[in-house]
């Protein structure tokens, strides 16, 4: 009788050692694959102190002195090691793109292709993972800078910029944020929130959702339209106006202007900066064929100045709207003065600047700057040294006796190197008007009343020299000098009357802006586009163009200008540019 022995079953518990065995050693590669990754990254950090270029990810790294600091703050523990805070920074990207900056500038194809090897499983290389994670914590931390303070240091547009907001510890905030794994929040707390930030981004995402769905049709060139005429380029402009909303979607098509789509036509004119006199002309149909990727660009880079110089609004100020041709004084939070204002011509800017009004003139007199006599008194002058007399321009020299204008030979001399002085006395007649308000500046330009009134009529009011007129000087006069018991409106006016030069310092000196806007949003969300009259929003959008970096803290990126509350006072400058 055979017996067939049964093979002995093989023992579980070894075969569970060598799982944990191999468990372990994967564990164990893993733990020193993440030392390995936190020395690399410590080495790059110290070679970034040292104040050395460092390339990762195929780009500089530009947070030179904020990336060192953040990481030696972890241990050098690796930040972007998991799925969660690449899908946190992936979606703050999009915030980067809903307030106007491109998601791309800050990695985001680097954070997408790190999500998918995460979820693979397939990590990188050492060197790959400190690199990749070295140019996500890059990307954040300007994208922070960024999204609060501007993409681009505003001195590359504007050399005489001062404004500077304070700035939070940027390695406390990050890296607090980071530990708490809050980055979205972190990006969306770097969102400026005042009101017409937060307007414009709406704007902008409405002006998107038009380009992306085509924009809008041109209008053909052709003569000026009247209302009643009849002309095929009247179904164009009504077309083009139902896109936007001017004109009904319902409105009849005809190709007879009438009466409905004059006001339609008007109001666009009123949105555009223009004359709303209701007739089709040249620069109307201009406006009307600036395409919606245009308009959207416009929008991004008003954006951009919006994170410039917002921070500078305090309770209470004076702004001047340069391309709005408008200046506003709000105290303790409320509009209590507005005024049209002339501005200086494309050729004799109107300088952006921040100061202060520290003093206003009464009866001002006026001497002639260089740039007005080189380019316009003595060119006329040579031809008939009447225009001097009519312009009631005296000619004094040094010792201030009085020439005779006839007696100078006016061929010898241009602005550099006229050896006298032509000065206005003060009159009905004076360039300044009535008063004259002075705030310190390299550029000798302050605010002032006008005799040429009726230039304020204009929808398009660029004629100074670079000094800003006014409409309603008395009213600011009153405001400023904040004084009801000396300086009431009827002490104001007797003081003009009574004649003589007369210079009245400011109890209270109050902040003054002079900014560029070419759009604006309303309470309403109606949206304003200006003509851009000195041709500043193609540079800044060139500026945004360019690579992105991180402009380090205000103290560093501004240069070594004081904050303007610190800055030296400035003599008081009497006798500058006008007119």
């Amino acid at each position: 009788m055979s017996s067939v022995t049964s093979p002995p079953t093989p023992p579980r518990r070894p075969r569970a050692r060598h799982a944990f065995a191999w468990l372990g050693l994967l564990l164990l590669a893993a733990g020193a694959q993440a030392a390995d990754v936190r020395d690399n990254l410590r080495q790059k950090m110290t070679q970034l102190a040292t104040g050395a270029a460092l390339v990762a990810d195929g780009g500089p790294v530009t947070a030179k002195e904020v990336l060192p600091a953040l990481y030696e703050q972890r241990g050098y523990a690796p930040v972007w090691s998991s799925a969660a805070p690449i899908e946190e920074l992936i979606a703050a990207l999009q915030i980067a793109d809903q307030n106007g900056l491109d998601p791309k500038d800050y990695r985001l194809d680097t954070a997408e292709q790190a999500l998918r090897a995460l979820r693979a499983g397939q990590p990188g290389t050492v060197e790959e993972q400190a690199d990749r994670d070295i140019a996500l914590s890059d990307s954040l931390v300007r994208l922070v800078e960024h999204l609060h303070y501007g993409r681009i240091d505003p001195v590359r547009v504007y050399a005489d910029w001062s404004v500077r907001p304070q700035t939070p510890d940027p390695v406390a905030e990050v890296g607090g944020a980071l530990q708490r794994g809050e980055v979205k929040a972190l990006v969306e707390r770097a969102i400026p929130t005042y009101p017409p930030y937060q307007r414009l981004v709406k704007a902008l995402g409405q002006y998107r959702e038009l380009a992306a769905r085509g924009g809008w049709p041109t209008v053909a060139d052709g003569p000026t339209l009247k209302p009643g005429e009849e002309s095929p380029r009247i179904r164009q402009v009504r077309a083009r106006l139902k896109v936007t909303g001017e004109l009904a979607a319902g409105a009849p098509t005809s190709d007879v202007y009438d009466p409905g789509l004059v006001e339609a036509v008007k109001a666009f004119q009123a949105r555009h900066g223009l004359g709303s006199d209701g007739e089709i002309g040249r620069k109307t149909v201009v406006a009307m064929n600036v395409s919606a990727a245009q308009r959207v660009d416009q929008l991004r880079v008003n954006l951009e100045r919006a994170r410039w110089a917002l921070h500078a609004l305090r309770d209470t100020y004076v702004v001047v709207d340069i391309a709005g041709y408008t200046a506003v004084f709000v105290r303790d939070g409320k509009v209590v003065w507005e005024s049209r204002a002339q501005v200086g011509q494309p050729l004799r800017k109107t300088p952006v600047l921040q100061s202060r009004f520290t003093d206003l003139v009464f009866n001002p007199t006026w001497t002639v700057p260089p740039t007005v006599l080189d380019q316009d008194i003595i060119p006329a002058a040579k031809h008939d040294p009447e225009v001097v007399v009519k312009k009631g321009l005296r000619v004094l020299d040094r010792d201030r006796n009085e020439l005779d204008p006839y007696e100078i030979d006016w061929s010898r001399y241009s602005g550099k190197n006229f050896p006298y002085v032509l000065r206005q006395d003060s009159g009905a007649g004076n360039s300044l008007g009535k008063v004259k308000f002075n705030f310190p500046n390299r550029h000798a330009v302050y605010m002032h009343d006008t005799p040429k009134k009726a230039y304020f009529g204009r929808a398009e009011r660029a004629f100074s020299s670079g000094c800003i007129r006014i409409d309603k000087p008395l009213e600011l006069a009153e405001l400023l000098l904040d004084d009801p018991k000396n300086w009431s409106r009827e002490q104001i006016e007797a003081a003009i009357a009574k004649g003589g030069t007369r210079t009245v310092m400011l109890r209270k000196q109050v902040p003054v802006l002079i900014l560029y806007w070419t759009v604006d949003v309303d309470d309403h969300g109606r949206v304003t586009f200006k003509n851009d009259v000195y041709d500043q929003d193609r540079l800044v959008l060139n500026e945004m163009r360019k690579p992105a970096v991180f402009r380090g803290s205000i103290r560093t990126a501004r240069g070594s200008r004081p904050p303007a509350d610190e800055m030296p006072k400035e003599p008081t400058i009497t006798e500058a540019h006008g007119a």
